[in-house]
């Protein structure tokens, strides 16, 4: 992964931020799940068509007897083959659940069978069926659901494949397989299309940031429009937004704008536009003295043709050109 994809990772990982970014993607910003009904999941490391790797971030959601899995992937390329990843990662985690099911029903079962030898029982609600012995899970017991959200953080629009079957080759002679194929949905977000009003912590500033982040008058409105808030950000939003939308001065001086209330990104954008105009400065000299030094040697070059000193092949050679490209020169730098 690159710094961008890990700085959003490591911010998504902490609980108040991944719960208000599931509400916001998945529940229209409704109050579904708490920091505190989150628990951490074991890293199951995954081997397979991309080589070794584990899920980016993972949490458990408990609230009573409800329990599911969600994973976030951040993706900062457009991958063709996301979907079979995704549909890799949540196969994954389903047959890790039924590993330990199998676990513990084939223990109980075993001991149940032991101790009913011991006492001549054989009324034991353990013991597991002839056809429950074969899964391993008993009549009824079903699996936590897994779901896997895709958080594209790209430049360009992503195109590529949102479900199984737009993978699947399923034209001209394949059509008549197509009733009979599985498909699974990619459950993709990408920043653009958020609103940002459903979220309540930082990750509000980081979508309105990353929407915003190709128009920098759109960017400098959001900005002066929600100054209350993008004054005072917490440490790690502030990091966030200045690794993802690529402002690393506003990193590298991150402590100067530290204040009481938190960081205040105002006063850094307005530095940020300041050393901005000033590079844009020094690049319009660097471009002027190029082509001013280009135009002095062909210039001279020119005159010395114009004098007889030298034909124009022998001046275009001089410069590496075709005699038709150098005159081209001569008339866009406006010589002749």
């Amino acid at each position: 992964m690159g710094k961008k994809n890990d700085t959003l990772c490591s911010y998504l990982a902490i609980p108040e931020v991944f719960a208000d970014c599931i509400n916001g993607c998945c529940f229209g910003g409704k109050r579904t799940i708490s920091a505190e009904q989150l628990s951490e999941c074991s890293q199951i490391i995954y081997g397979g068509m991309t080589g070794t790797r584990s899920r980016d971030v993972v949490k458990g959601v408990c609230n009573g007897r409800q329990y599911a899995i969600i994973g976030i992937e951040g993706q900062d390329k457009v991958h063709q083959a996301m979907p079979l990843r995704c549909l890799e990662y949540d196969m994954k985690q389903y047959r890790e659940q039924l590993r330990l099911l199998r676990q513990k029903n084939l223990a109980e079962d075993k001991t149940a069978r032991w101790e009913s030898q011991m006492d001549n029982s054989e009324n034991d609600r353990r013991k597991l069926s002839d056809a429950e012995f074969l899964s391993g899970i008993r009549d009824g017991e079903k699996l936590n659901p897994v779901i896997t959200i895709v958080l594209y953080h790209g430049n360009i629009p992503y195109n590529g494949c949102l479900r199984l079957r737009d993978m699947l080759d399923l034209e001209k002679e394949n059509q008549i397989f197509e009733p009979f194929v599985a498909d699974y949905k990619m459950n993709l977000v990408t920043f653009d299309k958020l609103d940002e009003s459903k979220f309540t912590t930082g990750f509000r500033e980081l979508t309105g940031f990353m929407k915003r982040i190709q128009n920098r008058d759109e960017l400098m409105k959001y900005r002066d429009e929600n100054k209350e808030r993008i004054s005072r950000l917490d440490e790690e939003t502030y990091t966030a937004i200045s690794v993802l939308t690529g402002h690393k001065k506003l990193l590298k001086n991150k402590e100067k704008y530290r204040e009481d209330g938190g960081y205040n990104m105002c006063k850094g954008m307005k530095d940020w536009e300041e050393f901005a105009k000033e590079e844009g400065k020094k690049e319009g000299i660097e471009k002027g003295l190029k082509k001013g030094k280009a135009e002095g040697e062909f210039g001279m070059l020119y005159e010395l043709v114009k004098d007889g000193a030298i034909t124009l092949e022998y001046a275009a050679a001089k410069k590496n050109l075709t005699v038709n490209k150098f005159q081209k020169e001569l008339e866009k730098l406006q010589i002749i």
